[in-house]
């Protein structure tokens, strides 16, 4: 977050980081200590847990004054109210849905706009760093995650559908540079550099795909991707049927 004359609010420590990421991510509704301690510490939380929550809370109160956002303590524990327009997430989610809005109404151009921005707020997997052993961070952080890889699974289509293709590629190398074991997204970039003129770039980009998938994961490509290496092989047009059903 930042404060109202630009800079940004820098917490040292972890659990500050953590508290705060989850209040926003649950802002505007209350949230019991319970919760809070589950999502600091796990299952098992220390007995120091509910005094250094309280102390925590109290740090973060001080270092957010300045935000225009305040946490106010309720009957069963905690509340976050931030500005709308003070959250990175709250503005992709409005540029998301401004994208899925204008692609129903087949206004393509609009809806590049519109998940362009919405990509561009992001710098990295979701949550990153701050996950640690907290299970309710790494499922919100897996629930956004997902949504930035729909978003730019659809930017690329939408780049395509437009004939943009140095566009999708571009957008897709970030992609893969964030999530390299994605293969819906190596499809993605197939087609777009098949479709491009660039036949041997889209067979170098499945090699890449099995290097990173074999020494990473130990796997090889999966079956729908195979296939769609084939195709390329065969300079038969990959359809937008191949890039949907190559997800893993």
């Amino acid at each position: 977050m930042r404060r109202a004359d630009g800079g940004r609010v820098e917490l040292r420590r972890l659990k500050l980081r953590q508290l705060l990421a989850y209040m926003l991510l649950n802002r505007g509704r209350a949230v019991s200590t319970e919760r809070l301690s589950s999502a600091l510490w796990g299952e098992r939380p220390p007995a120091s847990a509910h005094g250094n929550l309280k102390t925590y809370v109290s740090m973060l109160r001080n270092e957010l004054r300045a935000t225009g956002a305040s946490i106010r303590t309720v009957p069963s524990g905690y509340r976050l109210d931030a500005p709308q327009d003070s959250l990175d997430v709250v503005r992709f989610e409005e540029h998301r849905a401004a994208g899925a809005a204008a692609l129903a109404r087949g206004d393509h151009a609009a809806a590049a706009r519109h998940l362009r921005a919405a990509a561009e707020l992001w710098r990295g997997p979701a949550l990153e760093d701050l996950v640690g052993e907290s299970e309710a961070l790494r499922n919100a952080a897996t629930l956004l995650d997902d949504r930035l890889i729909e978003t730019l699974h659809r930017l690329a289509a939408v780049y395509r559908r437009l004939g943009e293709y140095g566009e999708a590629v571009a957008w897709l190398r970030v992609a893969l540079a964030i999530y390299p074991l994605h293969e819906r997204l190596w499809a993605d970039l197939m087609i777009a550099l098949y479709e491009d003129g660039r036949r041997g770039d889209a067979l170098a980009a499945y090699l890449q795909c099995r290097d990173v998938l074999t020494e990473q994961l130990g796997v090889e490509p999966g079956p729908r991707l195979a296939e769609l290496h084939q195709r390329i092989l065969a300079a038969r047009p990959p359809t937008f049927a191949d890039a949907r059903g190559a997800a893993r």
